[in-house]
Order: structure tokens, then C-alpha cells, then sequence
């Protein structure tokens, strides 16, 4: 009888539920730290992880919070995992200062260290006869002009903003080419400029910066 007891508590013990944390969208494990990229301030940076039972039995996660200046979780809330199920959680860092920020990640007893910085605000404009309109990077910029409006017309792309800009690509949509375009990447300190034209026939022209 006692061997009988004796095996029954080493099964529970090798079925016991496991839970592990991976990078949602490459899949890799995430150890006891994660470094978040930077986001400037005003703006927030969204990091997606997976909460995987590994395991061979249900588990049950009673908490999962964030910790630290700037940073929330969603969703704050107690779950249940069958085994190789996942749950999928976002991290988001909204700096509202300039600086290096650290905090948490507390999933139970399990705790991953953050660590993420704010960059002074930045602030893109396309200038150009259509006025001057912001731009954001990886968002398209539009300018319209006038139906009438044939020929080649003359941009200004300004960094207004307090911390540096990178422009990986300059793209132009509609009945406009780019001409001119400066060497990319480009990083444009505060109050730096660069010129560079459209040039095509009558439309609207869309610059994706």
C-alpha cells in the first residue's frame, strides 16, 4: 500500500504544470529580462507575449501586473491554461519624460525585469506649396494641390522637434515621382532640414516618410 501512495505522488509530481513566457511574435523564450525598444515621449511602444503552459495539467495564473513608471498591462486579470494553451498579453510603455525606465513584469511567482527608454519628442514636417503638414514615420503624408497644378513641385522635410529622427524610405503614390530624394537612412537632428521635389502630372501625391 505504501508503494502504491509512493507512486501516485511521483506521477502528480513529473505532471505538474509548467508556464513559460515567449516573445509573441518571434516565439523565443523570454528570460528574466526584457528591453523594450524606445519610444519617444508623448507616444507609446506595445510589446505582445504569450503565457504557454507547458506543462501536462491545468494551471491556474492568479495575477499578472506590470510594475514601474510608464508601464500597464492588458489585461490585468487571473486566467486559466490547459496544457499548451496560451494566453496572449500586451506590454505598453508610454514614457511622458526623457530617460531610461525600468519596472516588471509579475506573472505570479514568475518576474521579468523591464528596462525601456523615452526619447525627447520629435516632430516631422513635409513642407511644400500645399503648406506644411506633420509627418509620421511609417504613416502615409498627404498633400493635395490643385487640379491645375502640373510640374514639379519643391519639398522640405524639417525636424521641429527637441531629439533626432531616423527616415528609413521616402515613397511617393499617385501621379508624382520623387526627384531628388536625399541619401537614406537619414537621421535628422533637431531643426535640420532637407530638400528634396516631386515631380509629375495633375493630381494628388502622397509622400509615405
Amino acid at each position: 500500500m505504501k508503494r502504491l501512495v509512493l507512486i501516485a505522488l511521483l506521477s502528480a509530481a513529473v505532471c505538474s504544470a509548467q508556464v513559460v513566457v515567449k516573445n509573441h511574435a518571434t516565439g523565443a523564450l523570454i528570460g528574466t529580462q526584457l528591453v523594450l525598444p524606445d519610444a519617444p515621449v508623448g507616444d507609446t511602444e506595445q510589446f505582445a507575449f504569450d503565457v504557454v503552459n507547458t506543462g501536462t495539467a491545468n494551471v491556474t495564473v492568479n495575477s499578472a501586473i506590470a510594475t514601474g513608471e510608464y508601464y500597464t498591462l492588458c489585461c490585468e486579470s487571473a486566467f486559466h491554461l490547459a496544457p499548451s494553451q496560451t494566453v496572449t498579453l500586451t506590454l505598453a510603455f508610454a514614457p511622458l519624460a526623457a530617460g531610461y525606465s525600468s519596472g516588471s513584469i509579475q506573472i505570479d511567482a514568475l518576474t521579468i525585469f523591464t528596462f525601456a527608454r523615452g526619447d525627447a519628442a520629435a516632430s516631422l514636417f513635409v513642407q511644400s506649396a500645399a503648406g506644411s503638414t506633420q509627418a509620421h514615420v511609417d504613416t502615409p503624408t498627404v498633400l493635395t494641390f490643385p487640379a491645375s497644378y502640373n510640374g514639379q513641385l519643391s519639398c522640405i522635410l524639417v525636424n521641429n522637434g527637441t531629439g533626432p529622427v531616423t527616415v528609413g524610405n521616402i515613397a511617393v503614390l499617385g501621379d508624382f515621382t520623387l526627384v531628388a530624394a536625399p541619401s537614406l537612412p537619414l537621421v535628422l537632428q533637431p531643426g535640420q532640414q532637407v530638400t528634396f521635389a516631386l515631380a509629375g502630372i495633375y493630381g494628388a501625391a502622397t509622400t509615405a516618410i
